[in-house]
């Protein structure tokens, strides 16, 4: 592997719109098949190893997340060769005992998004049949959960993640609909 190589992105959240740390840093703006990214991806150094970082909601947070881009987002890291990503995101949580700032890994997840935004890269006459079965790579989890030693125990167990849109109103029979059907976290 080329020192060049870039096999790691981060993607952003709320209130992550760089990624400290990164020295060598080269802005890089991709064109994709599916428009525009968030933002200019960040190229740098991290611990001798080269990163892609994005913002996902640019690093004005000018877009809701309803606005993002996803499809181009993606395009965008595997266009630079990144084969891995680790996603960063400010969320609210099911579970009462979660207190902000506590960590959480997920390791499965519901989507509620279908419909309201393109679900998957294939479309215009491509067919493609991808599992969703294990939307997270077990051994990138992994090597995430052993890198924070502060998570609570549970954190290497079934976590889920309930994805829904900023359009969504999450009252408290809501959460606890979620909570009992699901075992939900976040």
């Amino acid at each position: 592997m080329s020192s060049d190589s870039i096999s790691l992105g981060v993607i952003g959240g709320s209130g992550l719109y760089a990624m400290p740390g990164l020295t060598d840093v080269q802005e890089i703006a991709v064109r994709t098949p599916f428009g525009d990214p968030s933002d200019a991806v960040i190229v740098g150094t991290l611990n001798e190893r080269r990163v892609a970082f994005l913002p996902r909601h640019g690093r004005s947070h000018r877009r809701n997340p309803s606005e993002v881009n996803y499809r181009a987002n993606i395009y965008a890291l595997k266009s630079l060769g990144v084969k891995h990503v680790v996603s960063v995101s400010a969320c609210g949580s099911l579970r009462f005992e979660m207190k902000p700032r506590d960590i959480v890994v997920p390791n499965q997840l519901f989507d509620f998004t279908k419909g309201r935004r393109a679900a998957s890269f294939y479309d215009d006459g491509i067919v493609g049949h991808a599992s969703v079965g294990e939307p997270f790579a077990h051994s990138l989890r992994r090597v995430v959960v052993d890198a924070v030693p502060a998570l609570p125990h549970e954190t290497a167990g079934a976590m889920r993640f309930a994805v829904m849109t900023a359009r969504d109103r999450i009252t408290p029979a809501v959460r606890e609909r979620l909570a009992l059907l699901a075992g939900a976290y976040l």
